[in-house]
């Protein structure tokens, strides 16, 4: 089980309920009870989060190892959404984007 609980990402065997291995997101402007990602979008290796400040995260399920990160200026509060190799997300003041990373983990 993977998620996203205030200032940490969490991965969580489901058999026993023990963890994986956990990440605390750091940072100047985060407080302890900030929610900074949105539930993560699962493809096949990878989570893709989407942060209220802005950012959108790759991280290998596995062991949490960042993949990649990109900071886009504006809140995106709501999860992305995964299709033909895309991540799609919205931002709070309307924006649509798209990050095409041609990659097949990022679909469905």
């Amino acid at each position: 089980m993977l998620n996203a609980q205030c200032g940490f990402i969490n991965s969580i065997r489901a058999k026993d309920g023990m963890a994986n291995w956990r990440a605390e997101i750091n940072g100047t402007e985060i407080q302890a009870a900030s929610q900074v990602f949105s539930p993560p979008a699962l493809g096949s290796l990878n989570m893709y989060l989407c942060g209220a400040q802005g950012h959108l995260i790759s991280l290998k399920q596995q062991a949490g190892a960042v993949n990649f990160a990109y900071a886009f200026g504006t809140a995106i509060t709501f999860q992305p959404a995964l299709a033909g190799g895309n991540i799609y997300f919205g931002t709070v003041d309307g924006k649509l984007i798209c990050l095409r990373t041609n990659a097949k983990d990022a679909d469905g």
